[in-house]
């Protein structure tokens, strides 16, 4: 299995909101994820600028199996390990 390092962050999707990331750095172990704190992330869509439902242009073309242990620690690996 071929694993790649996050080195930063500057956008989040989640369900139908996309955040940008506004705090002063984009390397995940300086960041907070805390989706809530608008001096942290910028929804978007938003009242004056409403999600339209756009489709996803992501192909699905192969079914992807993960060993969730070996995931989570790769994750931990990541972020707290090479910064």
């Amino acid at each position: 299995m071929i694993l790649h390092r996050v080195s930063c962050v500057q956008l989040v999707k989640v369900a139908v909101q996309i955040w940008a990331n506004i705090q002063p750095h984009d390397k995940p172990s300086q960041m907070t994820f805390d989706l809530a704190n608008t001096s942290h992330w910028k929804p978007f869509f938003h009242k004056g600028f409403h999600n339209p439902g756009l489709p996803s242009i992501q192909v699905n073309c192969c079914e992807c199996v993960y060993d969730m242990p070996a995931v989570l620690l790769f994750v931990l690996d990541s972020i707290y390990l090479y910064d």
